[in-house]
Parts: C-alpha cells; structure tokens; sequence
C-alpha cells in the first residue's frame, strides 16, 4: 500500500537509510522534509511495516527528488517504478511540470532506473558529492 508518510514513521525511516542509504540525513531532515507543505512524502507499507519511501520537494512548477529508498529484499520488484508513478500524478495534477534529481555518477543502478523511468541528463555537477564524486542532473518532463 502507497500512503502518505508521517512524523511516526521516522524510526523506520531512519532504520531505512542506515540498511540501505546510508545518507548525511539526520532525523532533523526527515522531520523537516515531511512536515514541509512543499513537500510530497510517501511510504510503500507490507502487513503494517514501512519497506520503502520516497521525498519530492515541490517548487512553483518543479519538483525535485530528495529521496528514494526500496528495501533491499524488495528491490527489482518494479515496487520503485510504482512509487515513482504515484508521486509523478501526484505532482503532475499539482501542476508540476519538470522533475529534477541529482544522482552519483557512479551509482550505475540508478541511473539505469531513472533512465527506464524517463529521465535524462541534462548536465554534470562537479565534486557535487565531494572530491572527484561527481553529481548527473537529470529531468523529466511531466507531459500535459
């Protein structure tokens, strides 16, 4: 089930992103993203357990992807692809047009997964992640 997350996800929030991510975000973050009205915060659920999310932060007629984390036992079970949709007509009936996202040039698999979904890369942020780890930028274009 897509449900919209809440502030009493955040334990299994962060127990995601230590499993899979590994990200710089605190629980400071997290709060701050799913409070943020600007902000579509979504969780896939399995029998009452949190497996997955994603973040978008909406801007006028953009959006940008924050986040996106799939388990690792459900990953390549296209549960990313069905997040990613709803989140898409979501924005899109927000009025949204264009979706943004950075990704580590060398993190191949997911680059992969937003190409299949539509991206493109639009340019290259240098060090973007730190020395010599660069960042692609890639856009989808929502169609009307």
């Amino acid at each position: 089930m897509i449900r919209k997350l809440t502030l009493d996800d955040l334990p299994e929030i962060i127990m995601l992103d230590k499993l899979a991510l590994n990200s710089n975000w605190r629980l400071s973050d997290y709060r701050d993203e799913i409070a943020n009205e600007n902000s579509v915060c979504l969780g896939l659920e399995l029998d009452g357990k949190l497996f997955g999310y994603i973040l978008f932060r909406q801007s006028f007629l953009d959006a940008e992807l924050m986040q996106i984390m799939i388990h690792p036992d459900y990953q390549g079970k296209h549960l990313g692809s069905d997040l990613m949709d709803e989140v898409e007509q979501l924005l899109f009936s927000k009025g949204v047009n264009d979706l943004h996202l950075e990704v580590k040039e060398s993190n191949e698999k997911a680059i992969r997964f937003y190409k299949k979904l539509g991206f493109i890369t639009v340019k290259t942020r240098m060090n973007y992640y730190g020395s010599n780890q660069h960042a692609k930028v890639m856009r989808k274009r929502l169609v009307r």
